[in-house]
């Protein structure tokens, strides 16, 4: 089982991404609902006004990262390329 986090903050990426991949606090229910897929068994979204983070638990590190990058690129209506570049993620295994 693979616990894994996928995340930007203000170190990784501008102002004007972080801005359109922030949830506001009445949107995360909606977003939490909609996320089905096989890669991911649990996720918490964490979402700041200088972060965005999914934390995640699933069978398979790397399609649990894919997963998260498409979740976010599809929700947000952006291309996955346009997000990839900033995205930073910790594995469980990674020390």
């Amino acid at each position: 089982m693979a616990l894994l986090v996928v995340g930007l903050n203000h170190k990784t990426a501008p102002v004007a991404v972080r801005e359109r991949l922030a949830f506001a606090d009445q949107t995360l229910a909606e977003p939490l609902a909609r996320w089905h897929d096989p890669a991911v068994e649990e996720v918490v979204i964490l979402s700041t006004c200088n972060r965005v983070e999914c934390y995640l638990q699933g069978p398979d590190a790397e399609a649990g990262v894919r997963c998260c990058i498409d979740f976010l690129a599809t929700y947000h209506g952006l291309p996955p390329t346009w997000i990839r570049w900033c995205l930073a993620s910790r594995r469980s295994s990674d020390r």
